[in-house]
């Protein structure tokens, strides 16, 4: 296989880069085809061999996998390994149907965990480091992925996984964490608790965070290192491709990720699966070629962002993360995201981003509820300031989203708090296309 060194600077050669997708997509193309799977049926649908990639136009021509094809092909369909040779089986939640099964050989551990580990020391993790661990085990990728790159940089690990939030800030506190890993929301809600039993969080040994799983706004990330005195750092990943670990925060720029580029191809698409130009904004496609068990081809992640640059193998540089296609919600005829609220309310300093949108039908007509708590300490400001902050912030949202959203404002504390993925809309319409936030 190439070295990333093969590939900076003046070796930076399209035609061997170009050499090395084909020859990997190809290998994987045959691991499914010799595999037997339902996947090889799909292929041999669109009458594709592995013989046939032999450019990367011929990438671009392949059929896509999407989210149905691991409904469709539930549990084992798009493994292209006997079970036999799969050490560990992860899922996605399930949350609106059945869960996608993803399983890893021994060397798919092994890539995990490398691109783990290369993830977190880019940003600085040691071996001197202690690390909480707050995302969760069992079948969710998050914990046990993000162990794995912990593990090999020499830190000391600390599995405290989810829930239990006195418990966990005792860890923090008594066993000096340095570096959390976390999804946002948790840790808000860990600086919420923290300052309620009167322990500065801030003032702890903790100085690095790496978080993701939900999406999260930069207003946001701007909080959360304020309030824990930490560098809170975007990583990236989705369990279909492989966890945590797909990319990475640029140390540069917090404004994109760096996807691995000697692991997956990477393509961004618009709505009719037509390759757009690197620069325009579409749907992040990921190609897993060096996965074993699934390597997964021309994976329709439902991600929206843009490229921005690409560097060799070395890595393609992409917006970071702030939508989902299938996020995407039809209110009243006009397409929202909920993640645009979000951004909006960490621009109002009297309002915490702890929110959810409730929506239901009356008559033939949608209506939009956005429940939102004030923010720590404002619960003594004068009810006409109250009032003025919720007028200007539905007047906020009309221009923003196009559509009115009534605003009920509550006390710090009262929205339900979640210390995995946090839930933000609650669609109660008949038949609604959306309903939940990752």
């Amino acid at each position: 296989m190439f070295e990333i060194s093969d590939f900076n600077g003046e070796k930076n050669s399209n035609h061997i880069l170009e050499e090395y997708y084909v020859n990997c997509i190809s290998n994987a193309l045959k691991r499914i085809h010799f595999g037997g799977s339902v996947y090889q049926s799909k292929l041999l649908d669109f009458d594709v061999s592995y013989q046939n990639v032999t450019s990367l136009n011929d990438i671009e021509s392949l059929p896509f996998t999407t989210k149905a094809d691991f409904q469709d092909n539930y549990p084992y369909g798009l493994f292209a390994v006997p079970t036999s040779e799969v050490i560990r089986i992860h899922s996605s939640s399930g949350t609106k149907s059945k869960p996608k099964i993803v399983g890893y050989t021994k060397n798919d551990i092994r890539n995990w965990g490398a691109l783990v580990l290369r993830c977190l020391m880019m940003h600085g993790l040691s071996k001197e480091d202690i690390v909480l661990n707050s995302f969760g085990y069992g079948m969710f990728t998050g914990g046990l992925g993000l162990q794995l790159g912990v593990e090999a940089s020499g830190a000391t690990l600390i599995p405290a996984s989810t829930g239990k939030t006195a418990k966990q800030i005792d860890l923090l506190r008594d066993l000096g964490a340095t570096v959390l890993l976390s999804t946002p929301s948790f840790a808000m809600h860990l600086s919420d608790e923290s300052e309620k039993i009167n322990f500065d969080i801030a003032k702890s040994p903790l100085r690095l965070g790496f978080m993701g799983a939900e999406p999260w706004p930069d207003n946001m990330k701007s909080q959360i290192e304020k309030r824990l005195g930490i560098k809170a750092v975007n990583i990236y990943g989705l369990s279909e491709i492989m966890g945590p670990g797909v990319g990475i925060e640029d140390p540069d720029d917090s404004d994109s990720l760096i996807l691995w580029g000697d692991h997956f191809y990477v393509e961004i698409v618009n709505e009719k699966g037509e390759l757009v130009p690197d620069g325009c904004y579409g749907e992040l496609v990921i190609t897993s070629f060096l996965k074993e068990a699934i390597p997964l081809i021309r994976y329709r992640t439902g991600d929206i962002t843009r490229i921005i640059k690409r560097n060799g193998l070395y890595g393609v540089w992409v917006e970071r993360i702030a939508s989902r296609s299938d996020d995407m919600l039809i209110v009243k005829g006009v397409n929202i995201f909920p993640s645009q609220v979000g951004a909006v309310l960490c621009n109002y300093s009297d309002l915490s981003p702890y929110y959810l949108l409730e929506i239901e039908r009356r008559g033939f007509s949608d209506n939009v509820i956005l429940n939102v708590e004030l923010a720590r300490g404002k619960h003594n400001l004068e009810r006409s300031h109250i009032y003025n902050v919720s007028e200007n912030l539905k007047k906020y949202l009309k221009d923003e989203l196009g559509i009115y959203i009534d605003v009920k404002m509550y006390n710090p504390g009262v929205l339900e708090r979640f210390t995995s993925k946090r839930q933000t809309v609650n669609d109660k319409r008949e038949n609604a296309g959306s309903g939940y936030i990752v």
